[in-house]
């Protein structure tokens, strides 16, 4: 029997946490995101101890692989799965991002170096979104005798939206996407991803926009 795992050593040592925003952390995102400054651990308070997982969507521009962050020309994975393993000073979290096959039911993280990537990022207390940076697992064979993180090449934005409407209901909203340039081995382009973060329901701040009252009541006056 083989085990890989990451270590849980107090001596850990953010090396990439915070580098990302120099490589256009946010990915295009519009709106305003929820502030976490409140809570008395910060973005650790939302972040640990459980895995969410969020709807991937591919827009029109997607084709022949050039949006699948597995890599390859294979099947575009249908969701992400998030799950934070370790967070520290309020900010700094180190994240394991999987993407199952269409089958995966469970709750448990289906960890598996193929589909799974390692992250750290820091929660902008600014811009109130988290910037992050993800590795792939390379050199991984049956044995596991010498596999390693590398490629550090993804880019990665989350942030809970300050306000919700009718059309969008989700209290998550993200991208990932690929630092490399078009042709290079490993470049998928941006994929959003979108859902509900189990932590969600205790966040304080969230308003609701009625966008479309306006409409119901003019299709009411006509019928009447």
């Amino acid at each position: 029997i083989s085990i890989l795992a990451l270590s849980q050593s107090s001596n850990y040592k953010f090396t990439m946490a915070g580098n990302e925003k120099d490589n256009g952390c946010g990915g295009g995102s519009d709106g305003e995101g929820l502030s976490l400054g409140n809570f008395s651990q910060g973005a650790c308070t939302t972040f640990l101890g459980h895995t969410d997982r969020f709807e991937l969507e591919y827009g029109s521009h997607c084709g022949n692989g050039s949006c699948n962050p597995v890599g390859g020309n294979g099947e575009l994975p249908n969701f992400m799965l998030f799950h934070a393993t370790r967070c520290v000073e309020r900010q700094k979290v180190q994240i394991l991002v999987g993407f199952p096959d269409s089958g995966y039911q469970d709750a448990v993280f289906p960890f598996h170096p193929n589909t799974t990537l390692v992250s750290e990022g820091m929660w902008d207390e600014k811009e109130n979104q988290l910037c992050a940076v993800a590795c792939r697992i390379l050199n991984f064979t049956e044995s596991l005798v010498n596999p390693y993180v590398g490629d550090c090449k993804i880019r990665l934005s989350f942030r809970f939206p300050a306000v919700l409407s009718l059309r969008n209901r989700s209290t998550v909203l993200g991208q990932i996407w690929s630092d490399k340039v078009v042709g290079e081995s490993g470049y998928f382009s941006k994929v959003g991803f979108q859902g509900s973060s189990r932590v969600s329901k205790s966040l304080q701040g969230f308003l609701y926009k009625y966008a479309d009252t306006e409409r119901v009541r003019k299709s009411c006056a006509e019928k009447m």
